[in-house]
């Protein structure tokens, strides 16, 4: 990453991070809470595949990295996905 992108990044990881950690959800039905956990792991589900669908170097220079294009974060999104699919998955089972 060069020097103009690593603020770019760091706003943007700022901004997801808050986005999805301020404040606490009360839900008033199971069916609530399946529907939030469920929309969670799509969200973290389509960032995993915005990482995975850009490319680590740009077109028109290849020794220039992409900005937005970072593994661990991918693998970050894919762990987080999979933590809120389990939750839905326990909450479906706790619902019968």
């Amino acid at each position: 990453m060069n020097i103009k992108s690593c603020p770019i990044a760091f706003l943007y990881s700022l901004t997801i991070f808050f986005s999805f950690s301020c404040g606490k959800k009360e839900f008033r039905t199971i069916e609530q809470k399946i529907d939030f956990y469920q929309s969670r792991a799509k969200t973290y589900q389509a960032l995993a595949d915005a990482q995975r669908l850009s490319p680590p170097y740009s077109s028109k220079k290849s020794s220039i990295k992409s900005e937005f294009y970072n593994q661990s974060m991918r693998m970050t999104y894919l762990k987080e996905a999979k933590k809120y699919q389990e939750l839905a998955e326990i909450a479906k089972i706790k619902n019968k």
